[in-house]
């Protein structure tokens, strides 16, 4: 589960003096996901330093140079800007693309001692600051005087300078709390029949839309709204002044048209088969079946009563939600990485009001959002069910009492859904 396997680095074993720029580099390799060593084309920096370590996850690369001003007081960062920019071009070669567009490279220096924070050093280290793909930072640590200062916008506020103040003024952890990570264990492949199934399930049911609608089409197949409405469609009249909860159910099978069912079906594919082999079939469909109940609540909560919503969005983006919090179990790295971009790129679209649909209706961000604080809690509640050493998370059985229960409700909104059909309300 990590990208290291894919990049050399240097030979480096852990630094033997028991100073705070050892143990601060000790709780990046712990906590951070950095290795000591770097890539041969930063081989330079070691020799202006005393500790190199490197993060890598198959798209960007991260460099930390560390100088030891307790083991070493005379000691300071020996490259220039353009040296360290140098540097940080020849290394570009090992980031990835996302969309295209190449990830930058980053180089972090870090010199740690008693009394070095002072005007003169900061004017010196200000300069390493952003070029283009590379980015330069740096960061003083004063042991003496317990602060830390950074080149970075708002001084590292936000880029780990509050957690390095910590490390700095509290008792140091113990050394098995800054042990490197057990590796994680990974769920074997399998093909994801569930997400085919509920695929299946939804290409069936717009089959019924089309060939069995109660009206004629009003585009190409695209089923009328009355034919929604007898197919079970949520529309708040209806389910608070008739009491047809069932379209809570419902509504999540049917799509409005053909492109919105293929836009669809194209997100759960992709989400779906990943969540379900990372989760297991319990989980994935707990998470599916949480996520469309969910949406349509919120979608009945604030859509206006003349609204008549459909679609699996909701349990879609529940799916993309759990994607992103269950990618925390695993350490940084690639894995990681790769299950957060898939993630976010469907969330961000998803839960941004910005632009209207592409076939011409109107976007439910109502069962959006609902889909997605499900999935999301459901995700974040599953990193506590997750031992590393285990390859899915625990709890299968109640997830599958809950799936189970899902199905169930969903074959009693069938019902409904017929009975209105064919027997009237």
């Amino acid at each position: 589960m990590s990208a290291f396997a894919d990049v050399e680095l240097t030979a480096a074993g852990e630094p033997q003096a028991d100073t705070f720029a050892t143990y601060l580099a000790r709780y990046h390799v712990a906590r951070k996901g950095f290795r000591y060593g770097c890539v041969p084309e930063a081989a330079e920096l070691a020799a202006h330093c005393d500790i190199v370590l490197t993060r890598y996850d198959g798209y960007g690369l991260a460099i930390l140079c560390v100088v030891d001003g307790e083991a070493r007081p005379d000691a300071k960062f020996g490259l220039t800007v353009s040296e360290a920019e140098r540097i940080g071009r020849a290394c570009l070669g090992r980031t990835g693309r996302i969309h295209g567009q190449k990830m930058p490279m980053s180089i972090q220096v870090f010199e740690v001692g008693p009394g070095w924070d002072s005007p003169a050093r900061r004017l010196c280290l200000q300069a390493f600051r952003r070029r283009v793909k590379t980015i330069l930072v740096a960061t003083i640590v004063d042991t003496a005087a317990l602060t830390v200062w950074s080149n970075m916008p708002f001084r590292g506020l936000l880029a780990g300078r509050p957690a390095i103040e910590r490390l700095l003024r509290q008792p140091r952890l113990a050394v098995e709390d800054l042990r490197p990570p057990e590796p994680v264990a990974i769920p074997a492949p399998r093909w994801p029949i569930l997400t085919g199934t509920i695929l299946a399930v939804l290409i069936a049911v717009f089959a019924a839309e089309i060939g069995s609608g109660t009206e004629p089409w009003t585009g190409a197949l695209e089923p009328s709204i009355g034919t929604l409405v007898d197919f079970g469609a949520l529309n708040r009249f209806l389910v608070l002044e008739f009491g047809q909860w069932y379209r809570l159910l419902s509504a999540p099978f049917l799509h409005a048209d053909l492109f919105h069912l293929m836009l669809n079906g194209l997100a759960l594919f992709l989400g779906g088969r990943v969540l379900e082999t990372v989760v297991g079939r319990s989980w994935f469909a707990a998470v599916f079946g949480a996520g469309a109940v969910c949406g349509s609540l919120v979608s009945l909560a604030v859509n206006p009563e003349n609204v008549v919503a459909v679609g699996a969005s909701g349990a879609i983006t529940a799916v993309f939600a759990a994607l992103f919090a269950c990618a925390y179990h695993f350490p940084v790295g690639r894995v990681r990485t790769q299950l957060q971009i898939s993630a976010v790129q469907v969330l961000i679209p998803a839960l941004l009001p910005l632009l209207p649909a592409l076939g011409g209706g109107e976007v439910d961000y109502g069962a959006h959002f609902g889909g997605a604080l499900a999935g999301a809690a459901i995700g974040l509640a599953l990193l506590r069910l997750w031992p590393s050493t285990e390859a899915r998370p625990r709890g299968q059985r109640g997830a599958a009492a809950l799936a189970i229960a899902w199905l169930l409700a969903s074959l009693y909104a069938l019902l409904a859904v017929v009975q209105w059909l064919f027997g009237g309300d």
